[in-house]
């Protein structure tokens, strides 16, 4: 569920009807209901409570005093609803944020508008939004990796951004992810796409596992095999509920190559193919590579589909399998390369952490470390405010719309 209880104040039945419907739909609870910044001030015990989200119906000069007494009461943020109706609709929205509103949504309610207010506002409470982005980790062929491959990737990302990154392994049998970390899940993947469970933000919650400072899981099933009958439309579902958790989600994702496979990778905005140096892996990388080729996993959100090949446990003196032979025999421009620390690896699956906490100084940790580099870019750009959330942002919508 959102992590903020609400407080609406000062709405007229109409409005207050429509926001019902569009905070229902986001799973969002109302706690109370004030029709006026005095009953809301007297009646509602402000200092005792826990913090609460305000939503403040915004119609004229006259409220401008009405929220500042609100913003006097309580240091708690408030999304003014401005009506847009009204002349002097900038002069309104600039008076409203003034005045204390966190966010500024005009009214008539765009859902999707509403929803970006509410995300910003819930970020800061814990709750990610649900624009994360999405990165799934693929091995072409079993065993090559690519799960600890995942698992750094996921950490560093963690750590060089400081964002919240949750890792999802959608392994449908049986699972490593909580094997490898040493961790007992309460949930696992079964659980959260079984048919009889009711999915929502608290059951995915309570999936996540927290491995260090940003960085949490959700494992695959791991103490026995146990087939699941998902289809991949309920796997976007969970995926719809983990990116509101988070800032970053990375999917480890078993290659198929069947529908559902494709349907998954199309969900991400970056895919990162796994392979190893030998011949069965590398015919598998280029049936993987020809599949995604023939396929159009163009997103009107999320543009084109961004692809790394990685060729993991590589060996520079390999003379059979030289690196610039490797790129034009599967017609890539690029491949990242991930050193064959065996002992590093060994000394963090041993300890059951991430490549960080058992051995900072190996070389694949810096070359995982380079990945993260190229799949994020400067640090600085993904700590960025999206002017879209912001009511900046939203005032140039409105003038770009009355134009």
């Amino acid at each position: 569920m959102y992590p903020l209880k609400i407080v609406t104040v000062n709405f007229s039945d109409d409005l207050l009807m429509q926001v019902r419907q569009e905070l229902s739909n986001y799973q969002a609870a109302i706690d109370v209901e004030f029709r006026t910044v005095n009953d809301a001030i007297e009646k509602w015990s402000w200092a005792d409570a826990e913090p609460h989200l305000v939503l403040f119906q915004f119609r004229g000069l006259s409220d401008v005093h009405e929220l500042q007494c609100l913003k006097r009461a309580f240091n708690w943020p408030v999304i003014a609803l401005v009506d847009t109706g009204r002349d002097q609709l900038a002069t309104l929205l600039i008076l409203a944020n003034r005045a204390g509103a966190t966010q500024v949504v005009p009214v008539p309610i765009d859902s999707e508008d509403f929803r970006a207010a509410l995300d910003t506002v819930g970020h800061d409470f814990g709750f990610g939004g649900s624009n994360a982005k999405i990165i799934a980790v693929s091995g072409v062929t079993g065993g090559c990796g690519a799960t600890t491959i995942a698992i750094n990737l996921a950490n560093e990302i963690a750590h060089l951004y400081q964002r919240r990154t949750v890792l999802v392994e959608l392994a449908l049998q049986k699972g490593m992810l909580a094997t490898y970390l040493n961790v007992e899940p309460t949930y696992t993947l079964p659980d959260l796409l079984n048919t009889g469970v009711k999915l929502d933000l608290g059951i995915v919650k309570q999936a996540l596992i927290s491995i260090s400072e940003n960085f949490a899981i959700v494992s695959g099933a791991h103490f026995e095999i146990t087939p699941i009958e998902a289809s991949h439309t309920d796997v976007l579902r969970l995926l719809d509920h983990v990116r509101k958790l988070a800032d970053i989600v990375i999917l480890d994702v078993p290659c198929t190559n069947d529908e559902a496979y494709v349907q998954t990778l199309s969900a991400a905005s970056h895919v990162v193919l796994v392979a190893e140096q030998n011949l069965p892996s590398l015919r598998s990388l280029r049936l993987t590579l020809e599949l995604l080729t023939k396929l159009d996993l163009k997103s009107e959100t999320r543009g084109e589909m961004l692809l790394d090949v990685v060729l993991n446990r590589y060996d520079a003196k390999s003379r059979e399998f030289e690196l610039d032979q490797l790129k034009e025999l599967m017609k890539v421009s690029e491949m990242t390369t991930v050193a064959n620390d065996y002992a590093a690896i060994k000394t963090a699956l041993d300890r059951g952490v991430p490549l960080r906490q058992a051995v900072p100084r190996s070389k694949a940790l810096a070359d995982i470390d380079g990945l993260a580099k190229k799949i994020m870019g400067p640090a600085e750009s993904v700590a960025a405010t999206n002017s879209k959330s912001s009511w900046i942002g939203r005032l140039k919508r409105v003038f770009a719309g009355a134009t």
